[in-house]
């Protein structure tokens, strides 16, 4: 079975900017400027979506940090 780097992960890229547009929110943090973090939220949500984009096209095995 073919394998690929942690970081050529749609998944994993897709988790990472998920969890730090969430991190960044809840640190008080809003992308954009915005005083409701809507777009920490719209952001969180892409990573959401391309990490199970990711997910559902993944073929290979993710194997060390390559």
């Amino acid at each position: 079975m073919e394998t690929k780097g942690l970081l050529t992960s749609k998944t994993i890229w897709g988790a990472i900017i998920a969890i730090a547009a969430t991190a960044l929110k809840i640190a008080g943090y809003d992308i954009g400027g915005d005083t409701e973090g809507f777009v920490n939220d719209i952001i969180a949500l892409l990573g959401s979506a391309i990490a199970i984009y990711g997910r559902i096209k993944a073929v290979k095995k993710i194997e060390g940090v390559k």
